[in-house]
């Protein structure tokens, strides 16, 4: 067995969200896979990972295993874990303690049931679960930091005191990158929408197709032997327009909204797997919108875990300025000066341009005898996977190894353990 007390920890560490599951070795700068949390299946068959959903196989639905950040499918959940170590990582995890990373809004049933699965079925040595939030604090070097995280579902905004989460001041909303592609394709004129809807077809679908002028309809020859679930089609479409939204959308940096300094600012076009190719202009800066104020644009239906509701609801609609704000106070006063001036941001949808600069314009406007400094990492990795990224160097560190809990604390206490441990 692989001692991993003192400075010869040998941890993994896994970090799902709603649409991928990160993980690898503690100590690494990024992770070694990066999967989908989606899988396809047909009667009692399944696949996973890069096996799983971006295959096209007749019939096979796709499903998700996670649902409001939290793990919806224990049992695929656990399936979707053994992918990951036995088929990518290639580890036996008896010789491996295990580090998970939560939401702020995880619930009591869902870290001990998932501290189980660690221990009866992977046999880990050593198990703990870390928030979030905490970890991308820690990822950036910040002790005491309010986190924003924008995923693709939610953000939340968790104030970080001294590696401790503020539990009172978790705020969150259920607008993400999945809301703002809707908001985009609404911003669209009749005519593009069509034509963007109309060219959603999965490359997996297209047996050839020609290479053609921007704006021109597009050439290409659909398969004949295929015949999709309307799942698999759901899910394949949405890549693309994740795609199509993260080449061209941006953020309006000003929070005074300017017409004409917005029409005067860079065309962006993007090819679709079709072959077919247009620009993008206004649009993709009047979409983003919804994420600084979502109270502009159409309600967006949400649907708690099916298999425990999350501790912390959805706020009702508010700007992200007011979020923050409602964060901030609920904070003792002497702790807000040092949280604004180390706001991070986090989240697969916070890579957007421009998005850093207007929260920080946003923040402003609500504190204008504060220093307001928006940290947002350069590197596109460190931004999606902040999480996974503290949660490297937390499992890496010698004096961390006192935390773990142990096979025989597991078997002595239960799961009481999780929550006299993981804090």
């Amino acid at each position: 067995m692989v001692i991993y007390g003192a400075d010869q920890v040998s941890a993994l560490v896994a970090s799902a969200g709603n649409s991928t599951l990160s993980a690898g070795y503690a100590g690494e700068d990024v992770p070694k896979t990066v999967i989908p949390t989606h899988f396809s299946h047909l009667n009692d068959k399944s696949y996973f990972g890069d096996n799983g959903p971006d295959v096209y196989r007749p019939g096979y639905q796709v499903s998700n295993t996670m649902k409001d950040s939290l793990v919806d499918d224990f049992d695929k959940f656990t399936n979707l874990l053994e992918y990951t170590f036995n088929d990518d990582l290639r580890v036996n995890t008896e010789d491996h303690p295990l580090l998970l990373t939560e939401p702020a809004w995880n619930t009591q049933k869902h870290r001990e049931k998932l501290a189980e699965i660690a221990f009866e079925k992977f046999k880990v040595p050593g198990f703990y679960i870390a928030n979030e939030s905490v970890l991308s604090a820690f990822a950036a070097g910040k002790s005491t930091a309010l986190i924003i995280d924008i995923g693709s579902d939610s953000t939340s905004i968790t104030p970080i005191i001294d590696g401790f989460v503020l539990r009172k001041g978790v705020i969150r909303n259920n607008i993400g990158g999945n809301q703002l592609t809707n908001a985009y394709l609404e911003s669209l004129d009749e005519n593009q929408r069509q034509n963007v809807l109309s060219n959603l077809i999965p490359h997996q679908l297209i047996e050839s197709k020609t290479t053609v002028e921007l704006g021109q309809s597009p050439k290409f020859n659909l398969r004949s032997d295929t015949n999709p679930t309307d799942s698999w089609l759901e899910y394949s479409k949405s890549k693309i327009l994740k795609d199509w939204r993260e080449a061209t959308t941006a953020v309006y940096e000003n929070h005074i909204w300017d017409d004409l300094n917005v029409l005067q600012r860079p065309i962006k076009s993007f090819e679709f797997p079709t072959g077919f190719a247009d620009n993008f202009t206004t649009s993709r800066y009047k979409a983003s919108e919804i994420l600084i104020d979502s109270r502009n644009f159409n309600p967006v239906q949400f649907t708690p875990n099916s298999f425990e509701p999350a501790s912390i609801n959805p706020s009702d609609p508010k700007s992200i300025a007011e979020l923050i704000k409602e964060s901030i106070q609920s904070v003792e006063h002497d702790s807000r000066t040092q949280l604004l001036s180390n706001v991070i941001l986090v989240g697969g949808v916070s890579s957007t341009t421009g998005l850093s600069e207007r929260i920080q314009a946003e923040i402003s406007k609500f504190h204008t005898n504060s220093r307001v400094k928006v940290h947002s990492p350069a590197n596109t990795v460190e931004r999606k996977f902040a999480p996974w990224l503290g949660g490297s160097i937390l499992g890496s560190l010698g004096t961390f190894h006192q935390l773990w809990i142990s096979q025989d604390e597991w078997r002595e206490f239960g799961h009481p353990i999780v929550s006299m441990r993981c804090k």
